[in-house]
Parts: C-alpha cells; structure tokens; sequence
C-alpha cells in the first residue's frame, strides 16, 4: 500500500475512533484500537523506509559531487596545462609558420580583442549591469522593523531526516 493511502486510511481509522470515544465517553472499542495500532505500524514503517531512502539518495549525491570536484579539479590541470605548452610553442615557433602532419596541424590566425584601459570612462549604454537582492539584508531589515516593498518573511515548517 503506498504511504498516501496508508496516511488516507490512519485519518479514516482515527476519525471513527474520535467519533466512537465521542459517543462513548471516550472508550474505543478494541477492534479499531487494533485496527489503529496497524496502521500506525505499518505507517511509521513506510515513513521510516522513505526516510533512509532520503538518506540514501543524499548520501550518493555527496559521493557524486565529490567526483564532480574531482574530475573538476583534473580537467582544470588538464586545461592549465594545455594552455602552458601553447604558450611555450607559440613561444618558439615564428609567426605565420605552419607546422603539417597527419597526427596534427600547427598553425596561426589572426584575431581581435578589446581591452578596457579604463571601465569608468566607457558609456553606460555599453555596460551590463547586473542587479540581484540580498535576501539576507531583505531578511535583517524586516525583522529589525522596516517595511520592504515587494518582500516578506514567510514561515514554513521543514521536514529533517538525520
């Protein structure tokens, strides 16, 4: 059964019971205590085993990152490098020589860059600008007392898994 229809027939269960003590001076009969007690077994069980499957799935997220900055880390001593022999060969080979072989090609082309001597002095209609909010500062200001149009504080009630 999957845990939304276990949690659909607990309330079910738990409604009866609720009802029946009403009437009965808060006795419940010991067939929906048992029925009651199932469910919560079987309830607690499937939470228990979504929980360690959360922490599973956690657990193997962290081992992937860690190759990630592993390969991260490889693939930037590989790029570094790659970049240090081109430096070193456009060091020691003579503008305009070109280098053929099956295996590789070994050449030179031309190209352009911009440099900004000085970015005050370049036209504001040039520039990008980025603007992004601080939602710490946003934070601290609503909860020191200062309205902040267009944000608000919202509480919310989070599920932990240790």
């Amino acid at each position: 059964m999957q845990l939304y229809a276990l949690k659909a027939e607990y309330d079910n269960v738990l409604a009866i019971c609720n009802a029946h003590a009403a009437e009965n001076e808060g006795e419940i009969p010991e067939s929906l205590d048992a029925a009651l007690e199932a469910i919560c077994g079987t309830l607690q069980d499937k939470a228990v085993n979504c929980a360690l499957l959360v922490k599973n799935c956690l657990g193997e997220a962290a081992a992937i990152k860690c190759e990630e900055d592993k390969l991260r880390a490889r693939r930037k001593v590989a790029e570094n490098t790659a970049d240090r022999v081109k430096t070193y060969l456009a060091a020691w080979i003579p503008a305009g020589t070109k280098i053929s072989e099956a295996r590789c090609t070994i050449g030179w082309r031309k190209s352009s860059a911009v440099i900004i001597d000085n970015d005050m002095l370049v036209p504001d209609a040039l520039c990008e600008i980025e603007r992004s909010v601080s939602k710490t500062a946003v934070k601290e200001a609503i909860q020191s007392g200062n309205v902040v149009a267009g944000a608000h504080i919202e509480d919310r009630l989070n599920i932990s898994i240790k």
